[in-house]
C-alpha cells in the first residue's frame, strides 16, 4: 500500500507541537493512530515504524512530544491536555474515523499512553512496549499531570504488553505485575514477553536490536489495531 507522509505542526495551548503524519494513498477514511518516543526523543526509527504501520490502513500520527526542537524540553513539562489535543487533532481530519482511534507507546510512551486511555475514553485499544510502572517515579517524569494511584484499574479500552525478558530497564517482573492487575480488575489485556532481548529490542540502531523479535512485536501490533480498530472487528 502507498502512503502520504508529512510533516506537520500543531497547537497545544501556549506550545506547537511538531509531528509526522502518515496515511494511505487513497480516498478511504482510517482509523487514526497515535504513536508516542520515549525518554530517548523523537528518533528516525519511529518515522520508520510509522511508515509500516500506515501501510496496514492506519492514518498515523507521530508527534515529538518533548525534546530539544519543541518548545516542550522534557517530560515533565509535558501536560494531559497535549495528549487531548493529540486525539482532537486525528478526530478532525476528514479522513480518520473518529470513532476509532488508538495508542502505541514506547517505554516512557507507554505509560503516558495508559495515562491516557484512563483519561479519554475515545481511545480505543493502547499497545504498550516495555512499560515502566513505578508510580513515583512516573510523578518525577509527569510533574504536571497528576496520576491517580487506582488509574490502571479504571481503564477500559484493549491493551497489549509488549516485553523482552532480558530487559534491565524496566525488568520483566514489573510487565507480570502490570498484567496482573489489570487482569484482577478485569481488563481486556493480553501480554507478549519475548525471550532473550532487552529493553527497545525493536529498534535497529540499538545496541540491543533483535530483528525476529522486533517483527514479531510489529505483527502481534498489528494484530491487535486490526482487531479492535478495523470495521469488520465490530460485525
Amino acid at each position: 500500500m502507498k502512503i502520504i507522509k508529512s510533516k506537520i505542526s500543531y497547537q497545544s495551548g501556549e506550545v506547537r507541537i511538531q509531528a509526522i503524519q502518515c496515511r494511505p494513498e487513497d480516498n478511504f477514511v482510517h482509523p487514526g493512530i497515535i504513536i508516542l518516543h520515549g525518554m530517548e526523543g523523537f528518533k528516525a526509527h519511529h518515522e520508520s515504524f510509522s511508515e509500516e504501520v500506515a501501510k496496514e490502513g492506519y492514518v498515523v500520527f507521530t508527534p515529538q512530544w518533548f525534546g530539544d526542537t519543541v518548545e516542550r524540553k522534557d517530560p515533565s513539562q509535558v501536560e494531559l491536555s497535549d495528549m487531548f489535543s493529540m486525539v482532537r487533532y486525528l478526530q478532525s481530519l476528514e479522513y480518520v474515523d473518529k470513532t476509532r482511534i488508538g495508542l502505541v507507546g514506547f517505554s516512557l510512551g507507554a505509560i503516558l499512553s495508559l495515562i491516557a486511555a484512563f483519561h479519554n475514553k475515545d481511545i480505543k485499544v493502547a499497545i504498550l512496549y516495555y512499560p515502566p510502572t513505578n508510580l513515583e517515579q512516573l510523578g518525577q517524569f509527569f510533574r504536571r499531570i497528576k496520576i491517580e494511584p487506582n488509574f490502571i484499574e479504571s481503564i477500559s479500552c484493549p491493551l497489549l504488553i509488549l516485553q523482552g525478558d532480558k530487559d534491565h530497564v524496566v525488568p520483566v517482573e514489573s510487565a507480570h505485575k502490570l498484567f496482573q492487575n489489570l487482569k484482577y480488575h478485569n481488563r481486556l489485556c493480553e501480554i507478549r514477553v519475548y525471550p532473550n532481548v532487552g529493553h527497545a529490542f525493536n529498534w535497529s540502531d540499538r545496541r540491543e536490536y533483535n530483528a525476529e523479535f522486533a517483527e514479531k512485536a510489529r505483527e502481534d501490533t498489528v494484530r491487535l489495531l486490526d482487531k479492535y480498530l478495523k470495521p469488520e472487528s465490530f460485525c
